[in-house]
């Protein structure tokens, strides 16, 4: 959609080398956009589960949740082999909170660059200008499905901007580090943090990796890493060394 936008609003008038009054043609991409890409959307994953064993979901998959919820309400028996409320409600309880609160901003912005491109192409074509309704309304509603997460697990959604601000920029406040233990310790710091917000992510069990190689010697890396014991005894060659068992 940005792509898009960027295109519409610097290269309208020679996009396409096509004459003033046949707006057909360059309006055939957004038409087709609207009629196409919205069914794509629905099939975009809402759902990333910490958990292996239980799958991701789409809103495509909501809704036809939805629809066999309805049926088995009505029949008081599931179909067998689809997807229930139960199970996706389930992925979405073992989602991390940090994939909705990335998923409300990208939304945010979506709709923000589609109310910008409706705005552009009405200015510029007037009575005969198309708009991303469908795409628009599948957006919406994928966006209720968030906002409605982030409020049962009490966090405020990104709200939709009225407008793009430039923001001056701000030197950045650093936080004055004064010696070697500090910093492995605000590293330590990060890991445990870390470990809590993204407890499915490596990268916290790197970082507290990393603070106890800080306190190793070299010989006690190199054996920490290395663990075919010919190719230890060649690097402390190469470096002069002698390992403990040698």
């Amino acid at each position: 959609m940005q792509l898009i936008l960027g295109l519409c609003e610097k290269y309208w008038d020679c996009l396409y080398e096509i004459s003033d009054d046949d707006t057909e043609c360059r309006l055939a991409p957004i038409v087709w956009t609207d009629n196409t890409l919205y069914l794509k959307l629905k099939l975009i994953p809402i759902t990333k589960p910490a958990s292996a064993d239980i799958l991701s979901f789409s809103y495509a998959d909501k809704e036809k949740a939805d629809i066999i919820e309805e049926l088995a309400r009505k029949e008081k028996k599931l179909p067998e082999g689809n997807i229930t409320r139960a199970l996706f409600d389930k992925s979405i309880a073992l989602t991390p909170t940090v994939f909705y609160e990335a998923l409300s901003e990208h939304l945010n912005d979506s709709l923000l660059c589609i109310k910008q491109l409706d705005a552009l192409i009405e200015e510029k074509c007037g009575k005969d200008a198309p708009s991303l309704r469908q795409f628009r309304t599948v957006l919406e509603r994928i966006q209720d499905v968030v906002k409605d997460i982030l409020k049962k697990r009490e966090v405020s959604p990104h709200p939709i901007p009225a407008k793009i601000a430039v923001v001056p920029s701000q030197p950045p406040d650093y936080h004055s580090i004064n010696s070697r233990e500090e910093a492995y310790r605000l590293l330590n710091e990060i890991g445990e943090y870390l470990c809590k917000r993204e407890p499915h992510s490596p990268v916290p069990l790197l970082i507290k990796r990393a603070v106890v190689w800080g306190n190793m010697s070299v010989t006690e890396l190199l054996e920490d890493l290395v663990r075919n014991k010919d190719e230890l005894t060649e690097i402390f060659k190469l470096f002069g060394k002698k390992s403990e068992d040698s």
